[in-house]
């Protein structure tokens, strides 16, 4: 079995998908991106590339400014507060890239999820450490990196515009964070995570 491109497993018939591709089914099967590709022991990971995927949590609550420095540092420092705020907070699922996505320069990323992760990075490290704030600027800011840009290369779908723009409408003044996924919540199931 031949490995498939990146473009292949994005794209099918005009429509942005992963295929699955095992053994004993003749045919690829299409699987929505937002869903999690179960590894199955007839699954072939190498076929698909690794997919980074992008949550926004918007948190409604201050965390510790070493909490903030240890979360934008990648340390395993503990982080209680903001482990506590990130079950608390709201999600919304925003899309994924590969690293063929991965930008030349900075906030350039060739899909509207890694331009999204790349501004937050950004506004979270640059002059200080901080949960940046979503204020009106910010709002901006990140709905200009959702826009579709003429050098995007195909990607997994992403909310929609208006999904977007409801979430951050209705979550002004508070933290903004990017998450590759929800934490585990005991009272939450993922189609709830996914709709908050």
């Amino acid at each position: 079995m031949r490995a498939l491109s990146t473009v292949e497993l994005l794209c099918a018939a005009g429509n942005v998908c992963l295929v699955e591709i095992s053994r004993g089914h003749s045919r690829p099967r299409q699987l929505p991106c937002f869903a999690a590709v179960r590894q199955a022991p007839e699954w072939d990971a190498s076929l698909v590339p690794h997919l980074f995927h992008l949550w926004l949590a918007a948190l409604d609550e201050t965390v510790p400014a070493a909490e903030t420095r240890t979360y934008w540092n990648g340390k395993g420092d503990p982080t209680p507060v903001l482990d506590a705020a990130l079950l608390r907070a709201d999600y919304l699922y925003v899309g994924a890239w590969t690293e063929e996505h991965e930008p030349d320069e900075p906030q350039s990323g060739r899909c509207p999820a890694r331009r999204i992760f790349d501004w937050l990075f950004w506004r979270g490290t640059i002059d200080r450490y901080c949960v940046p704030v979503l204020d009106d600027h910010l709002a901006e800011d990140l709905l200009r990196c959702f826009e579709a840009r003429p050098d995007d290369l195909p990607a997994p779908p992403t909310a929609a515009m208006d999904q977007l723009r409801a979430f951050l409408d209705g979550h002004r003044e508070w933290g903004l964070l990017p998450e590759e996924r929800p934490p585990e919540h005991p009272d939450k199931t993922p189609a709830q995570e996914g709709t908050q």
